[in-house]
């Protein structure tokens, strides 16, 4: 007998049942957790109870076991989630293959089939659970499998011939392309291909041992120049590697000759053919390495003052050789030479002799252009020559030139002789004038059998001569007695009647014809301003019928009014 928590005694068979009702409850409690979305209340945390082992790459690792426990570390064995596991620590950059997530039994999750692929020292895993503390594997380490292929990692590059080239390295390979760093024997270089492996040496140390799965070599070199070549790379019991492929080519260049030389051209015209200039190495072979910039420049001949070398004439030089496909010069002259050079080559070149032709007329220009003259006065001689496209003279040019007013401010003739026949292609005009002043005259040129062709002189001015005659140019009107006259202007003018401009003596007047008896009152001594005086207030103070007034400079006629 026991006792209820009352105090009264109870039989055992009764206890028992309690018992049996408790324990029922809990499975039910278990039962209900199990089939729920999160885990029971006591997993809190992930471990390794099973750690990763080392192992080499692309093989099964040892199998890892992550358990459910507690806060206070104690396994949870009802715990049945998903675990998922990854690489937490990558030292090799690897990927972790086989099955990657396991749902967990008795509150373990068992990984049989994991492998990495790639070496590597240091590996961690991370197991992952939701809700769950993730966990952290201890470390372990992946080696390289067996030996099974060879690789270049430092590829041959294009060089010189006979120059050393850039280190060539090869190393020993697992499946999965890690170093066997264990592997001891020697690796061989040879040329397999390549335009000039016929009769090619290859130099240098071509067997070399290897040094943590890896062979270098350091001064290799071929003799001769070919497109395309390849090594082989052969170790014991291993299949053979080929390099990618790579050029032998001439040294730099040493100097530059010319290929094609200048032929004679004319003025103005491309030279054709194409000049071309060839960079070679110091044993006379096409630099093709060399793209650097060449320049030509005319160096002789009689047109070579003010002559221009027009076109392209500085360009980069491709495999070693440039073309000037479009090169004129603008002079004509015999005996031109051109100089070809380069920056970084040590010796120029010269071209052979050539000449350079005046091409068919197509300009006209004033070779000597008008100058500023008094009216009426012959202007300096101008001269027009019939040139080519580039400016030279054409010396046969047999039509004649005509010449004309084009700009004419002061609406002036050209009187003169006017059309002219060249001679050694220059036609001159001696005896040009212009009557009447202005400023900014030009005058015009055409030419016989020259359709199109005109040139338009610089502006040029005609000054009034010295003063001639006097002239009203407002004349004195009819008014009152004792009242202002308007209007009375007096002008200065030049044999060619031009206003001289340049007069600024005093113009005079006085009564000429004196109807009234009458006397002048006013200021009737005026300075001219620019060859025309005004006066303004001038009166008369009798009465009178057909007055006149008269107008006075001196050394010059007088002048009377209407």
């Amino acid at each position: 007998m026991t006792m209820n928590p009352l105090g009264v005694r109870m039989p055992v068979t009764r206890r028992l049942a309690g018992i049996a009702a408790l324990l029922v409850v809990s499975l039910v409690a278990v039962t209900c957790a199990k089939d729920g979305a999160s885990p029971p209340a006591g997993a809190t945390q992930l471990a390794f109870k099973g750690e990763p082992g080392n192992a080499m790459a692309a093989t099964t690792i040892t199998t890892v076991v992550v358990e459910a426990r507690d806060n206070s570390g104690n396994p949870v064995t009802d715990f049945a989630d998903s675990v998922s596991i990854a690489i937490g620590t990558n030292p090799g950059s690897g990927a972790l293959s086989g099955t990657l997530k396991v749902k967990a039994s008795a509150g373990l999750a068992s990984f049989s089939d994991l492998s990495i692929n790639k070496s590597g020292t240091g590996y961690k895993l991370l197991a992952v659970s939701s809700g769950l503390a993730n966990a952290n594997s201890g470390t372990f380490n992946i080696t390289a499998g067996p030996a099974s292929q060879i690789s270049f990692t430092a590829q041959p590059g294009n060089t010189n011939a006979g120059g050393t080239m850039s280190p060539v390295k090869v190393r020993i390979e697992d499946a999965q392309g890690n170093v066997v760093d264990a592997f001891s024997g020697d690796i061989s270089l040879a040329i397999t291909s390549g335009s000039g492996a016929a009769g090619a040496a290859l130099s240098g140390t071509t067997t070399q041992p290897t040094s943590a799965g890896v062979s270098t070599y350091s001064n290799l070199s071929i003799d001769k120049v070919g497109a395309n070549y390849t090594f082989s790379a052969t170790a014991s019991g291993l299949p053979e590697a080929t390099s990618s492929v790579f050029d032998i080519t001439p040294g730099p260049a040493a100097d530059l000759i010319i290929t094609v030389q200048p032929s004679n051209a004319t003025a103005g015209v491309d030279i054709f053919p194409a000049v071309v200039v060839t960079a070679r190495d110091g044993l006379g072979n096409v630099a093709t390495g060399f793209n650097g910039l060449v320049s030509l420049a005319i160096t002789s001949g009689t047109g070579t003052a003010g002559a221009t070398l027009s076109g392209i004439a500085s360009q980069s030089a491709t495999s070693g050789v440039t073309t000037f496909s479009v090169l004129s010069i603008n002079k004509a002259g015999v005996g031109y030479t051109l100089s070809a050079s380069a920056p970084t080559v040590p010796t120029g070149a010269t071209t052979a002799p050539f000449d350079i032709a005046v091409g068919p007329p197509e300009l006209l220009n004033f070779a000597v252009q008008p100058s500023t003259v008094i009216s009426g006065v012959p202007i300096t001689p101008v001269k027009v020559s019939v040139e080519d496209g580039s400016g030279n003279v054409v010396t046969g040019f047999g039509g004649n030139i005509d010449i004309a007013l084009f700009a004419n401010p002061g609406g002036g003739i050209l009187s003169g002789t006017k059309s002219k026949a060249p001679f050694n292609g220059v036609a001159t005009f001696s005896d040009l004038s212009i009557d009447k002043s202005g400023i900014g005259y030009t005058l015009s040129v055409t030419a016989t059998g020259l359709t199109g062709a005109t040139a338009t002189s610089d502006p040029f001015n005609i000054l009034a001569g010295a003063g001639a005659n006097l002239v009203f140019t407002g004349q004195p009107t009819s008014t009152s007695a004792g009242a202002g006259i308007p209007g009375i202007e007096v002008t200065l003018r030049d044999a060619q009647n031009n206003v001289a401009t340049g007069f600024n003596g005093n113009v005079t007047l006085a009564i000429g014809t004196n109807a009234g008896g009458g006397t002048l009152a006013g200021t009737f001594a005026v300075p001219a301003v620019s060859g025309v005086a005004t006066f303004p207030g001038l009166s008369i103070d009798k009465v009178g019928t057909n007055y006149t007034l008269k107008a006075s400079v001196t050394g010059i006629s007088d002048v009377t009014s209407a």
